[in-house]
């Protein structure tokens, strides 16, 4: 059974990675949603995402679905886990990520090691114009555990970089989120 680590408030990745693993009928053993919080960390330097746009309650999702889940820190888990995936997470402490038998995925939307971090599609696009997925089992470094796969995300010249990373989102939860699974088994 999957544990899912995603947020407790509107968040793209969250809500629709819940939704594709219900629909792909994936077992799943519980979600945890973080809740809300000022971060006092650096910034990443371009926004992502617009501000003021309605999106779904990841624990509307979950009650709708009948998906178990509890508002919690990530990092104050209890129990021993299989498998985790994480649909939207802060940086996971080591006592957390050993509560994994098998240990947490995550899909980092750029190419690692190259590109690491919060502005990672934009970097991509800066630097050399490739887009890519990464998908890697965690470990206690940010974006520097082992690799699973990668994905190229195409790309065209005639977009701008918030295109690239709205479709790089869109196939890491319709395309490599399934793909992933299976290839765990």
């Amino acid at each position: 059974m999957i544990t899912v680590f995603g947020y407790d408030f509107p968040h793209k990745k969250t809500c629709e990675g819940l939704i594709q693993l219900k629909l792909l009928n994936i077992p799943i053993k519980m979600v945890y949603l973080a809740p809300w919080r000022e971060l006092h960390v650096r910034q990443p330097s371009v926004r992502i995402s617009g501000r003021g746009f309605e999106h779904w309650q990841p624990s509307d999702i979950c009650r709708l679905l009948d998906i178990p889940f509890r508002r919690v820190h990530h990092n104050s888990i209890n129990g021993e886990h299989d498998t985790g995936i994480i649909l939207g997470a802060r940086i996971l402490e080591k006592k957390t990520i050993d509560r994994f038998g098998r240990g947490i995925i995550n899909l980092h939307p750029g190419k690692l090691p190259d590109f690491r971090g919060l502005d990672c599609v934009h970097a991509q696009y800066a630097y050399n114009g490739t887009s890519g997925i990464t998908a890697h089992w965690i470990d206690e470094k940010v974006d520097q555990g082992k690799i699973i796969c990668y994905w190229e995300v195409p790309t065209y010249h005639t977009e701008d970089w918030v295109e690239r990373y709205d479709r790089n989102l869109n196939l890491q939860v319709h395309v490599v989120l399934p793909e992933v699974l299976e290839m765990i088994g």
